[in-house]
């Protein structure tokens, strides 16, 4: 499953995962764990940047996303908006 299908997140040639804030591009390697809910780390190579992403399988849908480092919160409104256009980002239902 491709959670990063979206304008904000993208992928060079050789398929790598980046985020490009204020002009700079931050490169992340990606690792999973797999279950009912998948845990997905990406990990920059280029700054100090790490975010953890925790999908559930069962409903198909992104529900935490924890951004620590350089531009950690830009990084997090990135990621969050891909998930929201591609409909997967969990929402809290209030009311």
């Amino acid at each position: 499953m491709n959670l990063f299908n979206c304008s904000s997140v993208k992928r060079t040639i050789d398929n790598q995962l980046y985020i490009e804030i204020d002009g700079i591009r931050i490169l992340y390697v990606e690792s999973s764990t797999l279950g009912i809910i998948q845990e997905l780390t990406l990990k920059s190579t280029n700054y100090n940047s790490i975010c953890k992403i925790s999908f559930d399988t069962r409903k198909g849908k992104v529900v935490y996303v924890e951004c620590k480092g350089f531009k950690a919160d830009k990084v997090k409104n990135a990621l969050e908006k891909c998930f929201k256009e591609e409909g997967i980002l969990y929402t809290f239902d209030r009311l």
